[in-house]
């Protein structure tokens, strides 16, 4: 037996004892002690020190100090990776370029200069945490990163460098060790290390067949993102869809002159076009807004975002909706939070591996069966969201034809 594979079963057997203890974050379903993640942006947008404080005041109140936080920010399906502590983005040629190099760093709410991940880190928490790296590879046993791991403490944070999925797996594997030993250990991650961390593998993106069953009507999509990026996506899809095009002028949202009428009057027609033909509501895209300092912007964002949230809400329950497709992170959580009441939903598969979830509301939802589509603003390529529009469509032609045809044969 391997050491990989010894480590493997002896942090199973491990956990399986440590989960029988009264634990006040004990699962009320699965009996065992949850590990709790803060899933973040991997291009490092986010409040970072606010999440993490406010979920290690829950855990000191509990009698669970955090000893360490595990930080992987890599998103690999997304080419997001860390190397010699540099968060960087992959292209197809495999060429790294800093994030800080990049219109991310450059964000008016969450903008950064740091190149080096640990003094990025530094910068947010303060020089009273301490941060190390751990460069985990697949080669390198994780008794390494476990022995980083198991000296954390007073809430330190461990930098992990990750350019592949043995990366990510040498690291959750040292880091269910260490629990299993008794460190607390708070998670704050991309994407990819939470399937790495429940040994998770991938599957095949979903296609009309798997989608079939959506509620008759039309489809929402709603765009917040500005990133050039989810830009140039927003013009594909105008341009190769049969789409109602309704833009969300913030100019004029800045000017109404009642509290709420530049919504209302938006939604109207959001509603009557969506009685007719697939809709996309897209936020402007002019570079003349102005932006003024962070905490300006960010209330901005927080405004349009209401709004939206609040459009998709007060859209008529008995309107014909099979899909919302949401575009940018803060735009998929007020609306899924706000605009739906999602409470519970399955997650029935993604349209890129690992990038775009599809989940299916849950029956406590005013629109419950309905598809729901999470696609944050930086990921995919020119034609991504012009293909998740189509196969959405299509779906929706496949079922009415299908019904057709069955009515016809009775």
């Amino acid at each position: 037996m391997d050491e990989h594979a010894r480590l493997r079963r002896r942090t199973s057997s491990q956990h399986h004892r440590h989960s029988d203890h009264q634990d006040p974050f004990r699962g009320k379903r699965g009996g065992g002690s949850p590990l709790v993640v803060s899933r973040g942006d991997s291009t490092l947008r986010g409040h970072f020190a606010i999440e993490l404080g406010q979920i290690q005041t829950v855990f000191k109140d509990a009698g669970r100090p955090v000893d360490g936080v595990v930080f992987a920010p890599a998103f690999l399906e997304a080419g997001r990776v860390t190397v010699n502590d540099i968060h960087a983005l992959k292209d197809s040629a495999g060429h790294l370029t800093p994030v800080v190099d990049t219109e991310f760093a450059l964000d008016a709410t969450f903008g950064y200069t740091e190149k080096n991940l640990l003094d990025w880190v530094s910068a947010r928490l303060g020089s009273g945490t301490g941060v190390v790296s751990i460069a985990a590879t697949a080669e390198r046993p994780p008794f390494e990163a476990l022995d980083q791991l198991s000296a954390l403490s007073g809430g330190d944070v461990a930098a992990v460098n990750a350019s592949t999925w043995p990366d990510l797996e040498t690291v959750a594997r040292a880091s269910l060790e260490a629990i299993t030993l008794g460190k607390n250990l708070l998670f704050r991650t991309g994407p990819s290390f939470i399937a790495s961390l429940i040994g998770q593998g991938s599957n095949a993106p979903l296609t009309e067949h798997d989608l079939q069953g959506q509620r008759k009507g039309f489809g929402l999509t709603v765009v917040g993102s500005h990133t050039a990026l989810t830009t140039t996506q927003v013009e594909a899809a105008a341009a190769r869809n049969d789409l109602a095009v309704i833009e969300f002028d913030v100019a004029a949202f800045l000017h109404e002159r009642l509290p709420g009428a530049y919504g209302a009057e938006l939604g109207e027609r959001v509603a009557l076009s969506l009685g007719r033909r697939d809709t996309l509501l897209v936020t402007s895209r002019s570079t003349e807004v102005i932006h003024g300092n962070k905490k300006e912007s960010l209330a901005l964002s927080k405004r349009i975002s209401d709004t939206l949230a609040q459009l998709v809400h007060d859209l008529p329950v008995d309107l014909p909706l099979s899909s919302v497709i949401a575009k940018g992170g803060i735009t998929s959580h007020d609306i899924a939070a706000h605009g739906l009441d999602l409470r519970e939903a399955v997650v029935i598969g993604q349209l890129a591996t690992g990038k775009i979830s599809v989940l299916r509301l849950g029956a406590t939802s005013p629109r419950a069966g309905m598809l729901y589509v999470i696609f944050p603003g930086n990921v995919g390529d020119d034609q991504s969201l012009s293909a998740a529009i189509a196969l959405f469509h299509k779906t929706r032609t496949l079922a009415s034809t299908c019904q057709g045809a069955g009515h016809h044969d009775r």
